[in-house]
C-alpha cells in the first residue's frame, strides 16, 4: 500500500512539477521597449502632413536620425539630415544629402568645429578653398550661385545678421539660415521668415526649448503640435511630468516609456541595414559617452569620425 501511495505521489509531482517547469520556461520575457520602433509605429499611422511632422519632430526630440529616412518629401528629408548633422556635429550624416548640400554640410561643420580634416570631403576645389577664406572675401563677387549662397550662409552665422540670409537663393539653405539664426539670436520672429511650413513649425517648437519657455506650448491651439511641444520638453529636461500634459494616450505612453527605458545599444544589433546600424551605434556612443561602441561600427569612415569625436572631446 505504501508503495502505491509513493508511486502516486511521484506521478503527481512529475505531472504538476513538470507542468510548473514548462509553464515557467514557456513564459516569454516582455519585449524590450524600443523608442525608435515605437516612434515609427506611431508616426506611420498618421496621415499626410501630420505624418511628415511626426517623423521630423521625433527625429530631433528622440535624437534618432534614422527617422529622417521615413520622410516622404525629399526637401524635408534633406533638411532633416542637414540639421541633424549640424546639431550632432556628425559629418557622416552629410553623406545622406545630394552633392551640393552635402559639400555645404561638410564645410559648415569644418568651420563650426574648426576641423580642417572635413574639407577633404568637399570635392569641388574652388568651394573647398573658399570655405577657408570666407571672412576675407565679398560674397557678391563669387560667380557660382551655390558657392555664393554658402558664403552668405557662413557670413550670417559668423556675424549674426539676417541680411545675409535674405541674399541666399537656395530655398533649403535660406530656411536653414533663418533657423540657425533664430537660435543664435534667440528670437522667435525669425521662425516666421522660414518658407517651408514643416521647418517653420519645427523652429517654433525648438525655440521654445531654447528659451526654456513651456508657456509657448500652452499657447499652441492645435493639440497635435502642443503635444509634441510637451514631448520635446520631457526629453530635453528628462522630466516625466511633461508627459502628463500630453492628451494623446499613445504619444504619452511613448513619452513615459522612452524616459524610463534603459538606453540599450544592443537594440542596434537588430537593425539589418548596415548603414543604419552604424548610425545607431554612433548615436549611442555619444549619448552614453562610451567610445567602445565605436568599435561596433563596420564602415571605416563612420568609425573614424566616431573616435575623432571622443578624441576632440578629450582635447577640449
Amino acid at each position: 500500500m505504501r508503495k502505491i501511495k509513493f508511486l502516486l505521489i511521484l506521478i503527481l509531482v512529475s505531472l504538476f512539477g513538470g507542468g510548473i517547469i514548462v509553464f515557467i520556461f514557456s513564459q516569454k520575457k516582455p519585449p524590450q521597449f524600443s523608442l525608435l520602433s515605437a516612434s515609427i509605429n506611431y508616426c506611420q499611422k498618421l496621415k499626410k502632413e501630420k505624418k511628415e511632422s511626426c517623423f521630423y519632430e521625433m527625429s530631433f526630440f528622440t535624437k534618432e536620425s534614422e527617422l529622417c529616412d521615413h520622410l516622404e518629401d525629399e526637401k524635408n528629408k534633406n533638411t532633416c539630415f542637414f540639421e541633424q548633422a549640424q546639431q550632432k556635429n556628425d559629418p557622416y550624416l552629410c553623406e545622406s544629402l545630394p552633392l551640393e548640400m552635402r559639400e555645404i554640410c561638410y564645410g559648415a561643420l569644418a568651420r563650426k568645429l574648426k576641423n580642417p580634416s572635413f574639407y577633404k570631403e568637399i570635392k569641388n576645389p574652388s568651394l573647398k578653398k573658399l570655405y577657408q577664406i570666407f571672412e576675407e572675401i565679398n560674397c557678391q563677387k563669387i560667380g557660382l550661385e551655390i558657392q555664393k549662397d554658402a558664403c552668405f550662409f557662413e557670413k550670417a552665422k559668423a556675424k549674426g545678421d539676417t541680411i545675409f540670409c535674405e541674399k541666399i537663393k537656395n530655398e533649403n539653405l535660406k530656411d536653414e539660415c533663418f533657423f540657425e539664426l533664430s537660435f543664435i539670436k534667440k528670437e522667435k520672429f525669425l521662425c516666421e521668415k522660414i518658407q517651408n511650413n514643416l521647418k517653420k513649425t519645427h523652429c517654433r517648437l525648438q525655440i521654445a526649448l531654447v528659451l526654456n519657455d513651456v508657456s509657448v506650448c500652452d499657447k499652441i491651439k492645435e493639440s497635435f503640435f502642443r503635444n509634441f511641444c510637451y514631448f520635446g520638453f520631457a526629453y530635453n529636461r528628462n522630466e516625466e511630468s511633461f508627459c502628463q500634459k500630453i492628451d494623446d494616450s499613445n504619444l504619452k505612453e511613448i513619452c513615459e516609456k522612452g524616459l524610463i527605458s534603459p538606453q540599450n545599444p544592443s537594440l542596434c544589433e537588430k537593425i539589418r541595414n548596415q548603414e543604419k546600424r552604424d548610425i545607431c551605434f554612433a548615436d549611442f556612443a555619444r549619448e552614453l559617452n562610451d567610445p567602445s561602441l565605436c568599435e561596433k561600427i563596420k564602415k571605416d569612415f563612420r568609425k573614424d569620425y566616431c573616435f575623432l569625436y571622443f578624441a576632440e572631446k578629450r582635447v577640449s
